[in-house]
């Protein structure tokens, strides 16, 4: 993610500010960093899945990761 993305998320969730705090602190107005929380979820849970999908897909050898 961005380095707006992870702030905002990380302000949201992490440290519990509300979007009209974390639009103070970014001096963004609120409807963008709303905007920007959602597209992050959904740009993380896109990644994530990817990246889940690519695990399964690739079964463990005997030995690995030992």
């Amino acid at each position: 993610l961005q380095e707006e993305q992870r702030d905002a998320l990380l302000l949201r969730y992490k440290y519990e500010f509300t979007f009209t705090e974390i639009a103070a602190v970014t001096h963004e107005p609120e409807s963008t960093v709303k905007s920007r929380v959602s597209r992050s979820l959904i740009k993380l849970r896109d990644l994530l899945r990817y990246s889940k999908q690519e695990d399964i897909s690739q079964p463990l050898k005997k030995g690995a990761g030992k």
